[in-house]
């Protein structure tokens, strides 16, 4: 049983650059797949569990969640192995197989209704954004984001790529993966390119810029194959799967362009997979498309299939790291410097 600590972290407050190093801990944190740092609120989950803190002192305000299909519990499985946790407009969307959940932004219950499943739903005023599989002439569906109407209606496709989805397609890794955000007036949208470029759409869905990177492709290295074939083998989560994965496993020559990505503040920040002694190199720029720096940022799980639990927020990198000896998953805090 892991150990149950306040976080005595003032979220908000913004330092010069110090060495990274744990903050705090987390009450009640045990095997985490989702956190976000929204508003006066930290949110974490938990396969069917949320937690919400107090961004200011940590305090545990509230948890809810369990598995099941009836009212106020959460379905997972097909392909979704956690669940969406999103804010919006003042509220919290927690995203799960055929439902979507509305709380307040303390995590009291407001609704819920019936959707489809998809791989992400956000609800934007009287619309939604989705990642969902497209079917195509021959072959498997393809990964693609799109504009769906109250009635679950495609009415625009943003995004539409070559990535094969299904049962039998390849299993590339990394993993393809469609990213997309919604901050302000703007949707922010990006593929697994190996040339940084993010589509940027005001909140109709019309197109308004590109955001270009430097056209540096990295290749993908030995080592790291190794180590994630290794990953897959030994993971409790995958090793069971392993004699499928081998069988259909799959190797970029070149690593995607972005890893992940976050609006904070009017920049772009963008985690690459350009990796040295044990940091990952990040891109930020302008909503306008300015170039505005580089920064180095800790990053533990390069060589491994895991979500990265972070986030950026008033200019601060945040990510939890498990420490097995204390039983405990520590909060970090590193300010962004660039260069």
């Amino acid at each position: 049983m892991k150990k149950a600590v306040f976080l005595l972290l003032i979220f908000c407050l913004i330092r010069p650059a110090v060495a990274d190093g744990p903050v705090g801990v987390l009450e009640e944190v045990f095997k985490p797949d989702r956190f976000l740092v929204a508003r006066d609120y930290v949110y974490v989950g938990e396969k069917h569990r949320v937690s919400v803190y107090a961004r200011e002192d940590l305090r545990l305000i509230r948890q809810f969640g369990s598995a099941g299909e009836g009212p106020r519990e959460f379905k997972l499985g097909h392909g979704v192995n956690s669940l969406g946790i999103d804010v919006v407009d003042d509220k919290l969307v927690i995203g799960s197989v055929g439902k979507m959940s509305l709380y307040t932004l303390e995590g009291k219950f407001m609704k819920e209704f019936k959707v489809p499943s998809f791989g992400r739903l956000v609800p934007l005023a009287d619309w939604y954004l989705a990642a969902v599989s497209l079917p195509v002439a021959e072959g498997f569906p393809v990964q693609a984001v799109v504009i769906l109407d109250g009635e679950m209606n495609r009415r625009k496709v943003l995004l539409k790529t070559d990535n094969p989805m299904g049962m039998g397609a390849r299993f590339q890794v990394p993993r393809p993966r469609t990213l997309f955000l919604a901050e302000g007036e703007r949707i922010f949208v990006s593929d697994d390119s190996d040339i940084l470029s993010i589509r940027v759409f005001d909140l109709a869905g019309n197109p308004v810029s590109t955001i270009k990177g430097p056209e540096e492709r990295v290749a993908v290295s030995r080592r790291f194959k190794s180590m994630l074939e290794t990953f897959y083998r030994t993971s409790p989560d995958w090793k069971d799967y392993w004699g499928y994965i081998q069988q259909h496993l799959a190797f970029p020559d070149y690593f995607p362009a972005i890893r992940d990505m976050f609006v904070d503040q009017g920049l772009v920040y963008v985690q690459t997979f350009v990796y040295r002694d044990g940091n990952a190199q990040w891109l930020l720029f302008g909503v306008d498309g300015k170039f505005k720096g580089r920064a180095w940022l800790p990053l533990d799980n390069f060589y491994t299939d895991e979500a990265t639990l972070h986030g950026v927020r008033d200019g601060i990198y945040f990510y939890l790291r498990e420490n097995p000896d204390k039983e405990v998953w520590e909060v970090h805090a590193v300010p962004v410097a660039t260069n």
